[in-house]
This record gives C-alpha cells, structure tokens and sequence, in this order.
C-alpha cells in the first residue's frame, strides 16, 4: 500500500559513477534513490512510498514540495550542501574523463586518415574529401 510522507531531500551522491538521491526519512534514516528531477537540499517534500513484505521501499516519482519548515537543519544543511557539490563536481569529472577517452579514441583512429590526406595535393582534396564522405554514407550505415 502507498503511503505519502514527508521527507528532507538531503541532496545528489554518487555510487558506482551514477548520480543518485539522498532523502531523509522522518527517524533520519537515509534512503537513496536513481536521481530524478531537481529538489533543494535541505527542503521538505512530501513522497510517496510503498513499503514491501520484505522491508523494500519503494518511492515513486512524484515527490511535491511541502513548503513546510524544515526542522533540526541548522546543523546539518552545510554538510549536507558539501556532499551534494561534491558529488556533482566527481560526477561531472567522470563525464569529462568519459568524453576525452571517447575523444581519443576518434583521433587515434583518425591518424592513419590524416596522414593519407596530408599527402594528397591541393587539386586532388576535394576528390579525396567526397570519397572518404561516400565511404562513411555508403559502409559506415549512414544511408
């Protein structure tokens, strides 16, 4: 059965290079969820969860700001602000590594094309650009 209750949004975390959730349930119990939407750490939010036989929650997307005071913040909101910039700033490291990495390897695999193109004479580049063009459409499944 669901329920809705109010919890704190205590900010993003990151596990396993996945940007995830972190809500506090009234008793201050963490419970961390894939990452949806935009909530503001420190801010109260009612949530809808459905609790299994086995002690699985289960929290569905439809989370409403409360516009509720926030209570027993004041010492926590700092830190919690401090593993929420954190996280995004390591999540957005990965992406960039994740990026330069994919990036590499485009221009180590077109270094051999690049040399042949260097050779090529200025009234032969136009030919050479529609051919290397026409194999990509036509081998490389862009037709």
């Amino acid at each position: 059965m669901q329920e809705q209750e109010l919890w704190t949004y205590a900010g993003i975390r990151q596990s396993g290079g996945k940007k995830i959730d972190c809500w506090l349930m009234i008793d201050g119990t963490e419970a961390w969820f894939p990452a949806r939407g935009s909530h503001a750490v420190g801010h109260q939010y009612v949530v809808t969860v459905e609790r299994g036989e086995n002690g699985r929650l289960t929290k569905t997307d439809r989370d409403k700001y409360s516009n509720a005071p926030t209570e027993d913040v004041e010492g926590h909101l700092e830190g919690w602000t401090a593993l929420h910039r954190a996280a995004q700033t390591e999540l957005g490291r990965k992406a960039i590594e994740k990026k330069a990495s994919q990036d590499d390897a485009l221009d180590k695999a077109l270094e051999p094309l690049l040399e042949m193109a260097a050779k090529v004479g200025s009234a032969q580049r136009a030919a050479f650009a529609a051919y290397v063009l026409h194999q990509l459409y036509t081998r490389g499944g862009w037709s």
